[in-house]
């Protein structure tokens, strides 16, 4: 099946980057909470019960090393997602900005290949911890070991666009396949539409997302209407603004080898602050410093990562190609 992974909306915020953001908040931050109450409850307890009547509680110290270890990995998602992580502030303080937002990049990707590294022995070690059951309350050692997978998921998490292209093999089940099966934690949508009838049967299938190759006021209403992000073709700041009053939630500059980066920056001196454009159609890591540096708030890559045929070898190296441009 092929299809394009169009790159995400950055670094602009935008309603999509809004909302997974709330989430990923919800399911760090709401828990930590609890757990923070639910150790203080704890621990008091068990002090209580040793120091006070001279009767200790084992039990509560089974569940306060459970209890301390999820927070512990809750807080560092949420101090990672805030930015508030461990760092040699003193060192990033003195640098450019371009030699911090190197640094900073540089950090990420080193925190989040850690974080991939991690996972498959951690979900070994929890799995393997299923044997064992604490001496007191009985509770599978999983519980506890499953804090480590859980966490790092979560910190190494972002959000993916799988995008679909129409004119690929039988794309309505390729969309539904995909839906299904990571329709709760990828975006998923189709590229190349052309008709509000096919807006219909994208959401229909699960899918999300439309990217069309035109400006067309109709189809952008149309998946409006059925609750989908829409990102329409452009060329000229007409059809852009007309795209903006139809409800497009970001534009796509096509064919980006037709345009130049100073199209793209004279374009955005007149469209709306927060307008996010992406340039799509011969982008590859040769040129996208240059688009960046005229405001492109992402990509859409198609050849550039996947050619029918290619190795998951040779996609991984270009995708590292990309992510080093």
């Amino acid at each position: 099946m092929a299809h394009d992974i169009s790159a995400g909306i950055a670094p602009a915020p935008s309603l999509l980057a809004a909302r997974i953001d709330g989430l990923l908040r919800l399911i760090a931050e709401g828990p930590a909470a609890l757990l923070v109450l639910a150790e203080i409850v704890v621990l008091f307890t068990g002090v209580t019960a040793r120091y006070a009547f001279h009767s200790p509680l084992v039990w509560t110290d089974e569940l306060a090393s459970i209890l301390f270890l999820w927070l512990a990995m809750l807080g560092s998602v949420i101090a990672l997602q805030r930015s508030e992580h461990m760092r040699l502030t003193a060192i990033i303080g003195g640098m450019s900005a371009a030699g911090r937002a190197r640094t900073d990049a540089l950090a990420s990707a080193a925190v989040a290949i850690f974080l991939l590294m991690v996972l498959p022995s951690a979900w070994e070690y929890a799995s393997d911890e299923w044997f064992i059951e604490t001496p007191a309350l009985g509770i599978h050692n999983t519980f506890r070991a499953m804090a480590i997978p859980v966490g790092a998921a979560l910190e190494a998490g972002g959000f993916a666009i799988v995008e679909v292209p129409l004119n690929s093999p039988d794309p309505m089940a390729s969309i539904a396949a995909l839906a299904a099966e990571f329709g709760d934690r990828l975006l998923i949508g189709a590229g190349t539409v052309m008709t509000e009838a096919q807006v219909e049967q994208i959401a229909a299938a699960g899918g999300r997302l439309i990217v069309t190759p035109h400006a067309d006021p109709m189809i952008v209403r149309a998946a409006k209407r059925l609750g989908l992000l829409a990102v329409p073709g452009f060329f000229t700041p007409a059809e852009a603004f007309a795209m903006l009053a139809a409800g497009a939630d970001a534009l796509k500059l096509f064919p980006a080898e037709g345009a130049s980066p100073a199209m793209l920056r004279a374009m955005r001196a007149v469209l709306p602050t927060g307008t996010r454009v992406l340039p799509v159609g011969g982008i590859d890591a040769s040129n996208m410093a240059a688009w960046r540096a005229a405001g492109a708030a992402g990509f859409g890559i198609g050849s550039a990562i996947y050619k029918p045929g290619d190795t998951p070898a040779i996609v991984a190296e270009k995708a590292r190609a990309l992510r080093q441009a």
